[in-house]
């Protein structure tokens, strides 16, 4: 359960300035708490999880929503968006990652459901998600404008 609480909250702290406190607080609560619903649908089972996915891999995607969501929510007005392809190259490759991961499981559910992936598949799809939202926000316009003005007066 520590997993579900603490993965965003370590990642953001150390990869995205523009997360904030009630967004980490937010995540940690909904992680655990998300964790802690999953094994109550399995039944509580140490080794049979609800619908065969380890609540770990519902904890920590459900962590990671809520600070993409909590941030972005309560910095809307103060935004500054990197689309560039230059810039940005990563973003674009973590989106494309994003998107094909979740085809791949739409596509072929019944086998990764079978083995057992689905919660790692779906994870790593919302993995992707939040490295595409760090690279193409990274800061809030006054941090970009602040970076221009350094940039031409060099």
């Amino acid at each position: 359960m520590r997993n579900s609480a603490t993965f965003a909250p370590v990642i953001a702290v150390l990869f995205w300035r523009l997360a904030t406190k009630e967004a980490v607080v937010g995540s940690m609560i909904l992680g655990f708490l998300s964790g802690v619903a999953w094994y109550h649908l399995g039944g509580w089972s140490p080794d049979a999880f609800y619908l065969n996915v380890h609540p770990v891999w519902i904890g920590m995607s459900v962590n990671i929503l809520t600070i993409i969501i909590i941030t972005l929510l309560q910095e809307v007005r103060n935004l500054a968006f990197n689309f560039s392809f230059v810039d940005a190259r990563v973003g674009h490759y973590a989106l494309t990652a994003f998107v094909v991961i979740l085809s791949v499981l739409v596509i072929n559910f019944e086998t990764i459901h079978h083995y057992g992936l689905t919660g790692l598949l779906g994870f790593t799809a919302v993995l992707s998600l939040f490295i595409s939202t760090v690279v193409y926000i990274p800061k809030t316009k006054e941090q970009a404008m602040i970076k221009q003005t350094l940039a031409k007066a060099k």
